[in-house]
């Protein structure tokens, strides 16, 4: 009833030509399992590199986490607790480490059961995590009763978008991520529920993240925080929205704060005696987002970030030693995927982005952008005098995780609406729109190559980048003409 109900008032719209409305969120008319199926399916073709054992996470993965690991599965094999290390200088303890793994679940789990991890037996449990990651955005959308082409997208680009795909060996910051979508689906049934067992799985899952202790897992953090008070405002009682909540909220902070007292007591002592206890303005700023870096939302390789730290000359390097970061080449890569980089041009300029439904996701990707870009706003000095937990981290640029993965969620938004409502095609002005805003960075890209002096190394990966897009947009063009008669074509 409710469906014909919702026909009926599209009906309605077209012959008053007033905006069609958006779809019953309730409606939900797709089953899970075969989504997460083929998520995992394109999941494993993707990884197909890493999973056959041809390459390995390089870098931070090998040189840091891997010893680590190592040394936790060591202790559990001698029948020891691995809460100190006798090689690390004089000894430390390593249950007061952030980046011990000792309270990460998978890790833990891989350490327990298997006595010397390997290079690829760590690997592959990271690459678990981002799928299981992948996986719970699917069931989010499920639950928003988004269609299932939305979130099929939208745990593709979760799972390799931006940091995600260009600084996966940052093993604690990966699993700090793709602990969210699961934390977002539990505390969302338990809000919209009332339901206390869905409380007790939002702290527990709550309590994963914070146990990362990173600067990836305190912005999870402020973006629950914010989801929990944009779902009491925009109900329709809030009052009697807060009421019903209350008891599920409480109990998940109980589980999650039973959980992380000891270990975020033990990191702080052991960080009071550190020599670096707090980080100063001006040695986060140097961890800033560089504006010119927008650009490779667009064209990731222009600055050749994939190459030769002599080769790569975006900022800061060798060719642009002026900006007083201190960030490496790949921490502010942007690229979410063509089409969903498309999809988001389509709803930013048609407004679509700003539907209730999605608004709280529009403007959290603004917040993490100002600041991820550091000292280049005033707005990051408020919140490092303002927000807890701020000036014990380094690098705000590390908000293009959140950047992604909320991108991720927005052109998740965009593809269910084209799915659910196909006739909505972009106009012609739009179109032109998106289409000047690509040639605009493009033009970007070559004025930066002239003034460094690097215009040679421009063509290549901008050509590239644009015949993607030209693709994309193509691809996008022609599965709309496909998506009432044959949606899962159309899909693929």
């Amino acid at each position: 009833m409710a469906r014909r109900g919702h026909r009926a008032k599209i009906g309605a719209a077209i012959e008053a030509g007033s905006r069609v409305p958006a779809p019953p969120r309730h409606g939900v008319d797709w089953a899970f399992w075969p989504v997460a199926l083929a998520f995992v399916g394109y999941f494993m073709a993707m990884t197909a590199p890493w999973i056959l054992g041809r390459v390995t996470i390089p870098w931070d993965a090998k040189a840091h986490f891997q010893p680590q690991i190592q040394f936790l599965a060591d202790s559990f094999a001698r029948g020891e607790w691995p809460w100190w290390n006798p090689f690390v200088f004089s000894g430390q303890p390593q249950v007061a480490d952030p980046q011990s793994m000792i309270f990460s679940p998978p890790m833990l789990a891989l350490a327990l059961v298997n006595k010397a991890p390997s290079l690829w037996a760590v690997d592959m449990t990271v690459l678990a995590a981002m799928a299981v990651g992948g996986v719970g955005l699917i069931l989010w959308f499920r639950d928003r009763g988004w269609h299932w082409a939305g979130a099929l997208l939208a745990a593709l680009a979760f799972s390799f978008g931006a940091a995600m795909g260009w600084r996966l060996q940052h093993t604690g910051q990966v699993l700090s991520l793709a602990y969210l979508p699961w934390a977002m689906v539990f505390l969302e049934r338990a809000i919209e529920r009332r339901s206390v067992l869905n409380g007790l799985l939002a702290g527990l899952v709550a309590a994963f993240i914070v146990l990362g202790r990173d600067q990836v897992a305190l912005l999870c953090v402020y973006l629950l925080i914010g989801r929990v008070l944009w779902l009491w405002a925009s109900a329709d009682a809030p009052v009697d929205a807060i009421k019903g909540s209350l008891l599920p909220l409480i109990a998940a902070g109980i589980v999650g704060l039973a959980l992380i007292v000891a270990p975020i007591a033990m990191t702080l002592a052991l960080a009071a005696e550190s020599n670096r206890p707090v980080i100063d303005f001006e040695g986060a700023g140097r961890g800033s987002l560089h504006p010119a870096l927008l650009v490779t939302g667009v064209a990731p390789q222009v600055f050749g970030a994939a190459g030769r730290m002599e080769d790569y000359w975006g900022p800061p390097s060798f060719a642009w030693n002026d900006t007083g970061l201190f960030i490496a080449q790949n921490v502010g890569q942007l690229y979410v995927g063509a089409i969903p980089l498309l999809l988001l041009a389509w709803g930013a300029l048609s407004g679509r982005l700003w539907d209730r439904e999605v608004r709280f996701f529009a403007i959290a990707l603004g917040v993490m952008l100002l600041y991820a870009l550091g000292w280049y706003t005033p707005v990051f000095r408020g919140f490092y005098e303002v927000l807890p937990g701020v000036k014990l981290y380094r690098r705000p640029a590390d908000a293009v995780f959140l950047i992604g993965a909320l991108a991720a969620v927005l052109a998740g938004y965009m593809a269910h609406r084209l799915f659910s409502q196909p006739w909505e095609r972009p106009s012609l002005r739009l179109i032109a729109g998106v289409g000047g805003a690509l040639l605009a960075v493009a033009a970007l890209c070559v004025l930066l190559g002239v003034r460094l002096d690097r215009l040679a190394r421009v063509p290549a990966p901008l050509g590239g980048a644009l015949a993607l897009f030209a693709a994309g947009a193509a691809l996008l063009w022609l599965a709309t003409g496909r998506i009432a008669a044959a949606p899962v074509q159309a899909a693929t």
